[in-house]
C-alpha cells in the first residue's frame, strides 16, 4: 500500500554515511546492533606492542637453556612468530569489519523502506481516522435526530395514552348504559309476555306512534334546511364583517400615525441637581387627545428670546401618563385584519431613547408588556373566536434586525464562531407574500412562546453606546407574524367549509434611533469609530428612504384616485432604495394598513430632536393611500 503513495525526503543516516576510518565500535552508533554479530576487535593493540614485555609463553619454552643461547635466537623468531599472529588477526578484524559494513548497509536499507511503508501507513491511518470521526459525526447528527423524534413519539404516545383513558372511561359509561338497558328489555320482556291479551291496543298505539315519527322527520328535515341557510347567511354575514371591518380602518386611513410622549425616568436626572420640572420641555396636549404643542425659547441675533409655539396633529396623541394598555386599544384592530388576509405594519419611530423598544416590547409586568406580546395575544384571541365562524388558523413567527444594511436573523441557533448566512428578500407577485431566505421561522401555538423570542433575539441584536442611550439599538428590529386560514365549516355539525383560503401578515417593526450624528456622539461624529459612524449614517439613510416611500405611496394613490386624465406616468415608490422599504414592501403598498407610533422624549435638551420627528411623522400623517377618503393636515 505504501509504494502507491508519495515518499517522503528522508534524512540521512549513520548507516549511509561513508565507514569511518576510526575504531569499528563507532560505526553503529546510531543504529541498533544486531544481537547475532559479534563485537569488533580492539584496533589500537599494534600501537601499544612496542612498550609491552615480551609473551611469556616465550620464556617458559626458552628454560633450561642457557642464557646467552636463548639471547641470541629468542628475539627474531618470537617477533616473527608474533607479526604472523597480528597479521592473521588483523586479517580476521577487516574480514569482521566488512561484513558488519555489508550489514550496516543493508540494515539502513531495509530501514529506508520501513520508514516509507510507515509513511504510507501513517497517511492511510490518517485518511482512515478523518473517515471514522466523520462517520462518527453523522451518527451522533442522525442520533440526534432520533432523539428528537423519539422525544416527540414520546409526547404522541402520551397523547395517545390520554385519549385511550378518555375512551375507556367511555366505554365503561357504555357498558353501563348497556347493562342498564339489558334490564330494561328483560323488564320489558317480561311486560310483553303478561300483556299478550292487549297485544290489539299496542298494534294500534305502535301505529299512532308511527305517524308522530313521521311528523318529526317532517320538522326535522325543516329544521335543518334552516339550520343550512343559518350557515349560509353566517358565512356571508361574514364576509360582509370583514368588508365593513375594512372599510372602518380605510376611512380611519391605510396609514395612520400616533404620537406618544414618553414620562421623565430616574436616570434622566441621576446626572444632575436639576429637578424633573427644570430639564422637562414645555409640552401641552389639548383635549381633543390628537394634537400637541411644544414651546421653544430661541435667541435672536440682537439678542431678544423670542418664544415660539408649535402645534401638530395626529390620529391619536398619548401624554406621558398613557399605559400600555391604553395605546393598544387603539390598535387592536389592526389584529383582526391580519386574520381578515391583510398585510398590517407598525412602527416604533423616534429618537435613541424615546420609548420606541419600551412601547413595542415592553417591561418586565403585566401591565407594561409592549405591542409586539399583545398583538400575538389578540392575534391568538381572534383565532380562537373565528373557529365558532368555521375558520382555522396557523401562526408562524420569525425576528430579523437590518443593521448596516445587512439582514441579520435573531432567532437563529449558530454561534458566532460559524459563518454567517446571506439573507436575500424574495416577493412574490401572485400571492403578494415576502419571504428572507435562510431565515429561522418559529411556528406559534400559544402567545407565551413570544416571551422566550424577545428573549432570545434581544441577545443578538446590534447594540452599542451614544450619549443619547447607553444601550442604544444601532439596527431595525422587525417581528413578523404570518397568519394563514382556511374555512373548514363544521364537521361536526355536518356543514362543509367554503375552502376559501386567506393569508395576512403583521409586522411589528422597532426602528433604530432617527437622531442626527452630531446628537448621537458630539462634535459632528469626530473622533468616532468609523463603523458607529457608518451605523448611524446608513440608519438615518434607511429612514429617509421610508419617508420617500410613503410620500411616493402617497402620490401614486393621487394618482390613481385621479384617474391618471392627464396622461401622466404613474409615480415610481422606491421601495429599493433600503433593505426596509424593500422588505416591508407588501405590507405598505395595496390595501395594506400602516400605523407609526412616534415616540417623544420629554427632556428640553431633545427638543430639536423631537420638532424633527414630529415633522417627519406630519409628512407621513398626511399621506393618504387605499380607500381613505378623510382628509388629514398637521401643522407645525
Amino acid at each position: 500500500m505504501g509504494t502507491t503513495r508519495p515518499i517522503r525526503p528522508l534524512r540521512q543516516t549513520q548507516a549511509s554515511k561513508p565507514p569511518p576510518t576510526t575504531t569499528i565500535p563507532k560505526l553503529g552508533s546510531s543504529m541498533p546492533k544486531p544481537l547475532t554479530k559479534p563485537r569488533a576487535p580492539n584496533m589500537t593493540r599494534t600501537r601499544m606492542r612496542g612498550v609491552s614485555a615480551p609473551p611469556q609463553q616465550s620464556i617458559v619454552a626458552a628454560r633450561g637453556r642457557t642464557t646467552s643461547g636463548s639471547l641470541s635466537r629468542n628475539p627474531s623468531s618470537t617477533l616473527d612468530a608474533d607479526m604472523a599472529a597480528e597479521k592473521r588477526k588483523l586479517a580476521n578484524v577487516q574480514a569482521n569489519h566488512a561484513l558488519i559494513s555489508k550489514q550496516l548497509h543493508s540494515q539502513g536499507t531495509n530501514n529506508n523502506n520501513h520508514r516509507r511503508e510507515l509513511i504510507g501507513y501513517a497517511d492511510e491511518l490518517e485518511q482512515m481516522r478523518r473517515k471514522h470521526q466523520k462517520e462518527i459525526d453523522d451518527l451522533e447528527e442522525e442520533l440526534v435526530k432520533r432523539e428528537v423524534e423519539t422525544n416527540e413519539v414520546v409526547e404522541d404516545l402520551k397523547t395517545c395514552k390520554e385519549d385511550l383513558d378518555r375512551e375507556r372511561e367511555t366505554v365503561g359509561s357504555l357498558n353501563e348504559t348497556i347493562t342498564q338497558h339489558a334490564m330494561d328489555r328483560e323488564r320489558l320482556d317480561t311486560q310483553i309476555q303478561s300483556l299478550n291479551d292487549q297485544n290489539a291496543d299496542l298494534q294500534k298505539r305502535n301505529e299512532d306512534l308511527q305517524d308522530t315519527i313521521e311528523d318529526l322527520k317532517t320538522q326535522l328535515l325543516t329544521r335543518n334546511d334552516v339550520l343550512a341557510d343559518l350557515h349560509k347567511e353566517l358565512f356571508e354575514s361574514e364576509i360582509a364583517r370583514r368588508k365593513l371591518h375594512n372599510m372602518v380602518l380605510e376611512l380611519k386611513g391605510n396609514i395612520r400615525v400616533f404620537c406618544r410622549v414618553r414620562p421623565i425616568l430616574p436616570s434622566d436626572t441621576s446626572s444632575s441637581s436639576s429637578s424633573p420640572e427644570d430639564i422637562a420641555a414645555e409640552i401641552t396636549y389639548p383635549e381633543d387627545s390628537k394634537s400637541i404643542q411644544l414651546r421653544s425659547s430661541t435667541t435672536t441675533a440682537t439678542g431678544n428670546i423670542r418664544h415660539e409655539t408649535h402645534s401638530f396633529t395626529f390620529d391619536r396623541v398619548f401624554n406621558t401618563t398613557a399605559s400600555q394598555r391604553h395605546v393598544f386599544e387603539e390598535i387592536e384592530l389592526l389584529a383582526q385584519s391580519c386574520l381578515d388576509g391583510h398585510n398590517v405594519c407598525i412602527f416604533a419611530y423616534g429618537q435613541t431613547g424615546s420609548g420606541k423598544s419600551f412601547t413595542m416590547e415592553g417591561g418586565l409586568g403585566e401591565e407594561s408588556k409592549g405591542m409586539i406580546p399583545r398583538a400575538v395575544e389578540q392575534v391568538f384571541r381572534v383565532k380562537d373566536a373565528m373557529k365558532s365562524r368555521g375558520w382555522e388558523y396557523s401562526v408562524e413567527g420569525q425576528f430579523l434586525e437590518i443593521y448596516n444594511e445587512t439582514i441579520n436573523d435573531l432567532l437563529s441557533s449558530s454561534t458566532s464562531a460559524e459563518p454567517t448566512k446571506k439573507h436575500e428578500i424574495k416577493h412574490d407577485l401572485k400571492t403578494n407574500t415576502t419571504r428572507v431566505t435562510d431565515l429561522t421561522i418559529i411556528p406559534l401555538t400559544s402567545p407565551s412562546q413570544t416571551k422566550t423570542l424577545l428573549t432570545l433575539a434581544n441577545k443578538r441584536r446590534s447594540v452599542a453606546s451614544t450619549l443619547v442611550n447607553e444601550h442604544s439599538s444601532r439596527s431595525h428590529s422587525v417581528f413578523t407574524l404570518r397568519i394563514s386560514g382556511l374555512n373548514v365549516g363544521y364537521p361536526e355539525g355536518g356543514v362543509e367549509g367554503t375552502g376559501e383560503r386567506c393569508e395576512g401578515c403583521l409586522n411589528l417593526v422597532d426602528l433604530a434611533g432617527s437622531e442626527r450624528l452630531n446628537v448621537s456622539f458630539g462634535n459632528g461624529g469626530r473622533g468616532v469609530g468609523k463603523e458607529r459612524v457608518k451605523e448611524t449614517q446608513n440608519i438615518n439613510k434607511s429612514l429617509s428612504a421610508l419617508g420617500d416611500v410613503i410620500a411616493a405611496m402617497g402620490s401614486a394613490a393621487g394618482t390613481t384616485a385621479g384617474n391618471n386624465t392627464n396622461g401622466q406616468q404613474q409615480q415610481h415608490v422606491p421601495y429599493r432604495n433600503s433593505k426596509l422599504t424593500y422588505l416591508l414592501q407588501n405590507s405598505l403598498s395595496g390595501n395594506s394598513k400602516t400605523l407609526m407610533v412616534l415616540n417623544l422624549s420629554p427632556l428640553a435638551v431633545h427638543l430639536n430632536e423631537s420638532l424633527c420627528s414630529l415633522r417627519f411623522a406630519t409628512k407621513v400623517n398626511n399621506t393618504q393611500i387605499g380607500g381613505g377618503g378623510v382628509g388629514k393636515k398637521g401643522r407645525g
